[in-house]
This record gives C-alpha cells, structure tokens and sequence, in this order.
C-alpha cells in the first residue's frame, strides 16, 4: 500500500488537478478501491484535515487588524483552505458512495464533521476578503475569489458523476448545478480516457496553475491528507518505483 515516503508525488497545479480528477473518476469505477483498507485512510486524512482547520484559524485569528501590500498570509490560508475543500468533497464523494454500498454511513459522518469545520473557516476567511476587498492587498482578494469561484465550480462538475450514480449530492458546493452536469453525457461515462475528460483535466491544470503564495501546501498536514487519498489506491495504480500513473491507464 502506497505511503507518503515511498510514493513519489509532489505539491504542484498538475498534482492538485490529477487528484481532484482522480477522485471524480474514482467514484465512477468503485470497483477499483478496497473498502477494506478505508478505514485507516480516513483515519489518516481526518487527522491531517483537523490539524490544518486549527492552524487555518489561530492564522486567521493574526489578520485582525490592516494587511500591507505583499502581505500574503490571508492568500496563503485561503487558497489552501479552498483547494483541500475541493479535495474533501470530490474524495468524500467517493469514499462516501463505497461506504454506502457496503450499508455503511460512517464516512458519510466524518465527512459531515470535518466540512463542518471548513464553514467555520470560510466564513472567516470571506469575512477577511470582503473587509480588505479595497486597500492594499485588493489585487489578491480579487484573485482568491476568482479561485473560490472557480473551485467551487469545479467541485460540483466533478462530484456530478459519482452522485448521479450513487446519490451522493450533499458534498455539492451548490445542488442544483451539480444536478445539471450530472445530465452531461462526460458525468455518466466510466474512468475512461475520452476528449471531454482529456480537456476536463487541462481545465483543472490551469484553475491550478494559479500563483501560489511561498509557504503555500507546503505543511506536513497538507501533505498527508495527499498520502492519505493516494493510499486509498490499489497498487496498481503505481509504478514500480513509485509513481502514480495516468487514471486512463487502470481504472476504466
């Protein structure tokens, strides 16, 4: 089973990307995941997710007063508060499905309770954002909403397909339009290479490609939330050195 030392995957826009496409596709070919080796996957990504939502907040609670220009710890906070929110709802959309097959809700609740977190999280840092909407660091407000935008787009397309399925919707950031891609035909295919999932991945590449701040995903925590979804892979997923290979190759 893959670990966050032997597998070799890097904090980067294509890593994110690959991982956010890959628990979408993931939920379509449940088949290809063990429920048995679940638990201590979750186990692992609770702990790293809670870790982080604490640190998230004593950040937050730093930024009360007048942020100066190139000040870019709400950015930093905030994007990776953004992008592991993704990450949590496309893979809990996934875990949450398997779970469900097998008459099990315990995910379901652990996923209720660490999204519960991220609220308290987000509404702080949307509180931030609208505080300093005009003032110094007016140019990186306006680039994280563009991000939180387009996030949270992105989510609801790519949960469309595992809950179309397996009638998981509440991970949606907004129902009704993960409703709506779940009736494109590219939300009903299988984890199969195909032009729309092909263009879907670059799509992702470039949300992702958006600057990052210096210090940015760059925790501990971060980084075994990463190995936590990567061991939720079977081993064929991986190379023989380590390396996960494309989606395209094992779980059609």
């Amino acid at each position: 089973m893959p670990t966050s030392t032997n597998v070799r995957l890097l904090p980067s826009p294509t890593t994110f990307g690959e991982l956010a496409l890959l628990g979408s596709l993931c939920g379509r070919s449940i088949e290809t995941l063990s429920h048995a080796a679940l638990g201590p996957v979750i186990q692992q990504f609770w702990v790293a997710h809670r870790t982080m939502q604490h640190a998230w907040m004593s950040g937050l609670k730093d930024l009360s007063g007048d942020l100066k220009a190139g000040d870019d710890r709400l950015e930093r906070i905030a994007l990776e508060m953004f992008l592991t929110e993704l990450l949590t709802r496309v893979w809990f959309s996934t875990w949450t499905a398997m779970d469900h097959l097998h008459e099990q809700r315990d995910v379901e609740r652990i996923a209720g309770n660490l999204l519960s977190g991220t609220d308290r999280v987000r509404r702080e840092v949307l509180l931030l954002m609208v505080t300093h909407w005009q003032g110094p660091v007016a140019e990186s407000i306006s680039r994280l909403d563009r991000f939180r935008r387009r996030s949270e787009r992105w989510t609801d397309l790519l949960i469309a397909g595992p809950a179309a399925q397996h009638q998981v919707w509440q991970f949606a950031q907004d129902t009704s339009r993960a409703r709506d891609f779940g009736m494109d035909s590219w939300s009903g295919t299988s984890a199969e290479a195909n032009p729309t999932a092909l263009l879907v991945s670059a799509g992702l590449r470039v949300m992702f490609g958006t600057p990052w701040p210096r210090g940015c995903c760059e925790s501990q925590p971060f980084a075994d939330m990463l190995a936590a979804i990567l061991a939720s892979l079977p081993p064929h997923a991986f190379t023989t050195d380590g390396h996960l290979r494309p989606v395209w190759d094992w779980a059609a």
